[in-house]
Parts: C-alpha cells; sequence; structure tokens
C-alpha cells in the first residue's frame, strides 16, 4: 500500500526494473524518465505492477516496450476499471455502498455493547420506532456507513 507519492515513484521505478532483462532496455537517464512517467499513468502500484507484468509474463517478448505502449496499456487498464464500476448495479460507480447496523449502547453512555446489520428495506421504519419507543434500559440508533462495493474489490484483485 502506498504511502506517498515518493513511495509511489520507487514503486514504479522498482517495476520498470523487472523490464531490464529485455533488449532495447532504455540506459540514458532522460528515457528512464519517460517510462517512469509512462508507468505513473497507472496511478496505483497493483495497476502498475499489472502493466509491467503484462509485458514481461510473454515469454515470446524478447524486447521492452516502448513508454508509449506502456502509457497506452496503463490508460487501458484503468479505463477498464472505471468502466467496470460505473457500470456496478450496488453502486453506481462510486465504488462503496451504505450499510446500515443497529447499535445497541450500555445505559445510557457512548460504550458500544452490541452491533447487528439491518436490511436496507427495514432500517428506516426501526429506526423510527427507536425514536418513538425507547427500548429498555440500554439506548439504541441505528447508524449507517459506507463499505466498500464487492465491483471495487474485484477490480482491485485482478
Amino acid at each position: 500500500m502506498t504511502t506517498g507519492p515518493k513511495d509511489f515513484e520507487k514503486h514504479i521505478k522498482t517495476q520498470l526494473l523487472r523490464l531490464s532483462h529485455l533488449l532495447g532496455y532504455p540506459t540514458e537517464s532522460i528515457a528512464l524518465r519517460d517510462y517512469i512517467a509512462a508507468l505513473t499513468v497507472a496511478q496505483t502500484e497493483e495497476r502498475a505492477t499489472r502493466v509491467v507484468a503484462a509485458f514481461i509474463g510473454d515469454s515470446e517478448t524478447t524486447r521492452c516496450p516502448t513508454a508509449a505502449q506502456i502509457r497506452g496499456l496503463a490508460y487501458d487498464m484503468r479505463s477498464a476499471e472505471e468502466t467496470r464500476r460505473r457500470d456496478c448495479e450496488n453502486c453506481g460507480g462510486s465504488g462503496f455502498i451504505t450499510v446500515y447496523r443497529l447499535v445497541t449502547y450500555h445505559g445510557k453512555s457512548h460504550q458500544m455493547k452490541h452491533s447487528e446489520p439491518v436490511p436496507e428495506s427495514e432500517w428506516r421504519a426501526l429506526a423510527e420506532k427507536i425514536a418513538a419507543e425507547p427500548l429498555g434500559d440500554d439506548r439504541q440508533q441505528v447508524l449507517s456507513a459506507a463499505k466498500e462495493c464487492s465491483c471495487r474489490k474485484r477490480v482491485l484483485a485482478g
């Protein structure tokens, strides 16, 4: 996982070194900067790794790809992932869905005693019921949270 721009650039350089055994690998610093800029288009460490893997995974490839080929594949991967996410019926392309939980607190404190999922179709009615007639000595509340959609997990994994 990337912690900052310097770590991402270091990862990009490490990935490019994986191409160094191929014929035509650039040795001039200006050419290497072009390759770094091309692979940076991938925007994530995972995608950058997959871009390089696509070129070295082919056993018949003996020539190093050009910076333009690297950039093109990175754009294509990014575009395909964004399209898959946008077409998702669950999240509508945001990559996240809303989930609801019934949270029970000890007495009137903010110390959580229990939490359980609430179906999306029932959260509003349950929240209104709790507001109208508080149950027992423990305080309850229906809370919502964002959860990563399964389409985002598939895109990042694959």
